[in-house]
């Protein structure tokens, strides 16, 4: 979980938004360089979190609050609907 932005998000219960991947330090740089992604929103799901959700982009992208806060509401539908299985 330490390795990973999922494992930071589940880890410190809060969504990470990142612009550019490669500038930040939470993301291992070597497992995206043969992806698409550039940037990317990952809410976790839960309280206390089991999971994380991501939202990625193929281009650097500066995020909206309406987009934070969509995959927030994503994230939470998710939650609820695990909640008889968790």
């Amino acid at each position: 979980m330490s390795a990973c932005i999922s494992g930071w998000s589940m880890l410190n219960a809060e969504t990470a938004a990142i612009e550019d991947i490669y500038k930040d330090a939470r993301i291992p740089h070597d497992a995206y360089r043969p992806t698409f992604v550039k940037s990317l929103i990952m809410p976790p799901i839960a309280t206390p979190p089991v999971a994380a959700i991501g939202a990625y982009w193929r281009d650097r992208h500066s995020f909206t609050d309406r987009e934070i806060l969509a995959t927030r509401t994503l994230s939470a539908t998710v939650g609820r609907a695990l909640a008889d299985y968790l």
